[in-house]
């Protein structure tokens, strides 16, 4: 068979559920996990002749797409992230492209700071994709990396031996409960759950019914976890002279796009300064930063 063929025939199977021309993407992503093979490789060959086994898996791939609304990335069992592959697996929150973004602008940001030996506290990391990206780029950064589910804390630890990084310590916590007495950040970034009720139900099956609900919705209009953040961070933060000269915030919130000026509010009312509200490519409010003015050492 032609492979051309095969993936026009997985992608008319996937158009039940998704557009064409995410279908076709989502096609050749199969086809290469079951091959093994690039794109550019699978179409130099032409033509491809599929075992049984590798029939079967591709049926039982798309059954769970299409019959039990399974995310493609569970599936494909990783998704980049900047210069990183991280592992997902069910329930742990998929890493997604707008969260990369704004960690991508602010890891530019701190290094055109020249600022070193940056202490950085990613709150509800989930699989570990911010703070495993942050360790990365900063490698004379030390980052802690914070989530309270089981699941994902097993997930962080595994993709932090996988990609051999050590610059990051993974603690379970409820928020800031189980971290070491008396640390400071110059930094504290988050993706916490802030989804809304209405929005929850509102959410595509594969949402709902595969990622965890605890990472993406939170009580009090999305607003419970993020409240409770910007509240105790600020006994967190320490002033970097030489982030605040360069316009780095200290605490960097992922929000959702209707809730800029909530939290902003909420920033204002815990006597954060600078705020500011940072919009993705698509012009969607993305991210609420600000500073605490406290001055002192780690």
């Amino acid at each position: 068979m032609k492979i051309t063929d095969l993936s026009k025939s997985i992608a008319q199977q996937l158009q039940s559920i998704h557009d064409a021309q995410l279908a076709q993407q989502y096609a050749w992503w199969l086809l290469e996990k079951l091959t093994q093979k690039s794109k550019t490789d699978l179409i130099a060959q032409q033509k491809i002749e599929l075992s049984a086994e590798q029939e079967r898996e591709l049926q039982h791939w798309l059954d769970q797409m299409i019959k039990e609304h399974k995310p493609i990335a569970y599936i494909l069992g990783d998704v980049p992230f900047g210069d990183l592959m991280i592992k997902v697996a069910p329930p742990v929150l998929i890493p997604r492209p707008e969260t990369e973004e704004w960690v991508i602008n602010l890891i530019d940001g701190i290094k055109k700071s020249g600022a070193q030996n940056l202490h950085i506290l990613d709150m509800c990391t989930g699989s570990g994709c911010i703070a495993l990206l942050l360790a990365h780029e900063l490698p004379n950064a030390h980052i802690y990396a914070v989530d309270i589910a089981d699941e994902a804390i097993a997930l962080a630890q595994k993709n932090k031996k996988l990609l051999n990084i050590a610059n990051v310590t993974i603690v379970q916590s409820d928020l800031f409960a189980q971290l070491p007495q008396n640390i400071t950040f110059d930094l504290i970034v988050t993706n916490p759950p802030y989804i809304t009720d209405e929005e929850f139900e509102q959410l595509d099956q594969s949402v709902k019914e595969w990622e965890d609900k605890g990472a993406l919705h939170a009580d009090d209009q999305g607003l419970a976890l993020i409240k409770k953040i910007i509240k105790k961070a600020s006994q967190y933060l320490c002033t970097n002279e030489l982030l605040k000269k360069h316009n780095i915030k200290q605490l960097y919130i992922e929000i959702g796009w209707q809730q800029s000026a909530a939290v902003e509010k909420l920033m204002e009312k815990s006597e954060y300064n600078a705020i500011i509200t940072l919009k993705d490519t698509a012009q969607k409010d993305r991210v609420v930063a600000g500073r605490e003015g406290k001055q002192c050492g780690h």
